[in-house]
């Protein structure tokens, strides 16, 4: 979910990733495309939201919308059940780099 210029996301206080971010803060998220060989690189700041209750309903609700347009199904129900409690992830974007076959490597300051 988007909100604010911040990214949220949803994982279990269990989970490798929240592991990671209470040790060091600073994360990268690669979203890529193998079929035309593109990719996307957030780097960013990371924290662990203290009242994930006021963000839950919202991602539930983005999930359920990008769940109807796409028909992928985003297991949000284990989420529940693989660890103690969900976490919410709040991602403060500081540096973008993509790459195309046609532009190559470009990057981007957002901060």
């Amino acid at each position: 979910m988007v909100k604010d210029d911040k990214l949220y996301s949803v994982t279990h206080e269990d989970s490798l990733k929240v592991k990671h971010i209470r040790s060091n803060p600073n994360v990268c998220l690669v979203v890529s495309n193998t079929i035309d060989y593109q990719q996307a690189q957030l780097y960013a700041a990371a924290k662990i939201v203290e009242s994930p209750q006021d963000y839950l309903p919202l991602i539930e609700a983005a999930i359920a919308e990008y769940s109807k347009k796409t028909n992928d199904f985003i297991p949000y129900v284990h989420i529940n059940t693989e660890g103690s409690a969900p976490v919410v992830i709040e991602l403060t974007p500081k540096k973008n780099k993509s790459y195309k076959p046609s532009e190559g490597l470009t990057e981007q300051d957002l901060h």
